[in-house]
């Protein structure tokens, strides 16, 4: 097996940026954000988020996992970057006390095997084909960020169901079904005319602004926080069914699920990136202070001699 060094803070003394971020990180607000974000009793390792890069890319190997750490997971993914990532947290996660430079570095390290595991799905290629596994990765993902992934759910359902896969009939049952049970929006016909104007209003955006859209949820008393994903469910839906409502040719729930698979690798690849360009900051912040306190220390002691 590749042996593969997790990333430091050594690796950051390295860098000719590190001093240079480290002086704007010396205002007493950064620091004392920074340590509220990172002040534990002990490290909180996510069993999901300890598996994710094994669920989603590289080699996965099922074992016994109290032979490695007290963390009661069964999944350890133990592949290059994200595999030594995942294994130097299970080390960590039996430390006490975690300072919060540990904790601080395991959560940057832990959102690098992450986003390393997501970049290794290469659904982002213009050439990608979609095989139906791609939805364990973003409800993953969804979770970790508390986001809905009932879209996902719906389309993957019309692309790869047995009973559905291929059967718009089937899917327009399936997609009126998860309005009543989910959104507790009912009523076939009133449905069907509020998606048939969104799907030819072209974009989410403007569906989203449609006056027959908005009447629809105030009429059914919609919660707001579900909007929007409603209006991506009854657009992208409305896609697949198009030509069922005699307004041209639809797509593919196989299409509209790719298409929404790769709208989702780039969201949440954003997120990752900002989660680690903020993790790297709060990393040099509390290296300095580290250090000052070192620094404090000897200085004290040799006054003392």
């Amino acid at each position: 097996m590749e042996t593969t060094t997790v990333r430091t803070l050594a690796q950051f003394q390295n860098t000719s940026s590190a001093s240079s971020d480290a002086e704007q990180s010396n205002t007493s607000e950064q620091r004392s954000a920074a340590l509220g974000r990172h002040t534990v009793k002990q490290l909180n390792v996510s069993n999901n988020e300890l598996a994710f890069a094994g669920a989603v890319g590289g080699a996965v190997i099922t074992t016994a996992a109290s032979t490695l750490t007290d963390c009661p997971w069964s999944v350890v993914a133990l592949s290059g970057a994200a595999g030594a990532a995942v294994f130097a947290l299970s080390q960590l996660a039996t430390a006490r006390p975690v300072t919060p430079l540990q904790h601080a570095q395991s959560e940057l390290d832990r959102i690098r095997a992450i986003k390393d595991s997501l970049m290794k799905t290469r659904i982002d290629r213009a050439d990608y084909e979609c095989d139906g596994y791609e939805i364990r990765t973003f409800i993953k993902l969804a979770e970790k960020y508390n986001e809905p992934w009932r879209v996902l759910d719906l389309l993957w359902t019309g692309a790869f169901a047995p009973k559905i896969r291929d059967n718009t009939e089937a899917f327009m049952t399936e997609f009126y079904e998860v309005l009543r049970d989910k959104f507790h929006v009912k009523g076939t016909d009133p449905i069907k005319q509020v998606v048939i104007e969104m799907v030819q209003a072209g974009t989410l955006e403007k569906a989203k602004e449609l006056p027959r859209f908005k009447r629809l949820l105030e009429e059914q008393g919609v919660k707001t926080e579900l909007h929007d994903e409603l209006a991506t469910m009854m657009f992208k839906g409305g896609q697949v069914f198009k030509g069922k409502c005699g307004k041209g040719k639809g797509v593919t729930a196989k299409t509209a699920y790719l298409e929404h698979c790769k709208e989702c690798f780039a969201h949440f690849k954003n997120r990752l990136e900002q989660d680690e360009i903020n993790l790297e900051k709060d990393v040099i912040t509390l290296r300095a202070m580290r250090q000052e306190k070192l620094q404090s220390l000897t200085e004290t002691s040799t006054e003392s001699t």
